[in-house]
């Protein structure tokens, strides 16, 4: 279950992450200029952390450049699937998780 985004106390920095990384690959103005097998190792991406945010900022500092590194992870994994350093994980084979600390 998601927390509940209203509620100060269940705020959780890494799921907020993944939101800010899902909308920049919905966004369809940020999509247009990413390889189209993008999607197939954001899937891997994994956000973890402490839910509290370490820097009391107003901006959602912390989910913004944990989304980023998410994006570039996600960009590397298809230069490398590209260049045949690595394979997409298959239904015998478990996921490579990408883990990213939202600390």
């Amino acid at each position: 279950m998601a927390p509940d985004s209203d509620s100060p106390s269940s705020y959780s920095v890494p799921y907020s992450a993944q939101r800010v990384f899902q909308g920049i690959l919905e966004n369809a103005n940020i999509r247009k200029y990413l390889p189209p097998d993008v999607l197939d190792f954001a899937s891997q991406i994994i956000f973890s952390g402490d839910a509290e945010p370490s820097i009391p900022v107003n901006w959602r500092f912390a989910e913004s450049a944990a989304a980023l590194k998410a994006l570039e992870a996600t960009l590397i994994a298809v230069l490398m699937k590209r260049k045949g350093n690595l394979n997409l994980p298959s239904k015998a084979r478990p996921s490579i998780p990408i883990m990213l600390n939202s600390l």
